[in-house]
């Protein structure tokens, strides 16, 4: 008489078993690591970072050579951060995203640092200013994306 674990390992048995527990794994990672939840980590990433180099900057000057009120470093991360956010959130074509997100991260920055001049926020100590601008780049992804497929459905429906 055999054991239940000759049984499983026996055969077709094993290999079906294999496949159910694949497919039990892919469901839930689909399902566990959508598009919601990868934004919402790259929302609590973002502050976690404008918090402590808003720390930083306020504290220790040596930290941004003390010039420009680390409005470089500032710059640094939000391109960084853009560049991880449009690769991890498309679904194909991550060069072009990536891409794209050093891009936007640079025009997005421009754009906010004159609204955010324009319209000072008495809150704003670098910290919200930092943290509106990679808002916005994270939404401009969206758009972004939509734009593309859009553009790459009027050319499959051309053919």
């Amino acid at each position: 008489m055999e054991s239940h674990l000759e049984f499983l390992f026996k055969g077709k048995n094993f290999w079906r078993n294999l496949d159910i527990f694949e497919e039990i794994k892919n469901d839930l990672a689909l399902k566990f690591f959508n598009r919601k939840i990868i934004f919402s980590v790259f929302i609590v990433i973002s502050i976690i970072i404008v918090v402590f180099l808003n720390h930083k900057i306020k504290t220790d000057i040596s930290y941004h050579a003390g010039k420009d009120d680390g409005y470089f470093k500032r710059f640094e991360s939000i391109v960084f951060l853009n560049i991880l956010f449009f690769l991890f959130m498309s679904k194909n074509k991550k060069i072009i995203f990536t891409i794209l997100g050093f891009f936007n991260a640079i025009i997005i920055s421009f754009l906010g640092l004159i609204i955010t001049n324009y319209f000072p926020s008495p809150l704003d100590e670098g910290g919200f200013r930092h943290f509106l601008i990679l808002v916005l780049s994270y939404i401009s992804f969206f758009a972004i994306e939509k734009l593309i497929n859009n553009k790459i459905q009027i050319k499959n429906n051309i053919k």
